[in-house]
């Protein structure tokens, strides 16, 4: 877990540079990583509440959780 903008851009250059990495979803990394080992199909449509290194203020993400949630729920279900 990280809320570090240097430690994000360090770590996409390093290891993602050739992909083009526009989020990272960390809290699916364990499923993934199950399903991989286990060769288990796995897909996670997450919608982003937040973004590391910008100017996020406590209320903003409590606002956006909401909307996102609603906005993953509408995509699901269509």
């Amino acid at each position: 877990f990280t809320t570090s903008e240097q430690f994000v851009d360090e770590l996409n250059t390093k290891y993602f540079n050739d992909l083009n990495i526009k989020c990272f979803d960390m809290e699916s990394t364990a499923f993934a990583q199950a399903c991989n080992f286990y060769n288990i199909p796995f897909l996670a449509i997450r919608s982003i509440s937040d973004v590391i290194g910008s100017s996020f203020q406590s209320e903003d993400y409590q606002k956006n959780e909401v909307t996102s949630a609603i906005k993953v729920n509408k995509f699901v279900t269509k």
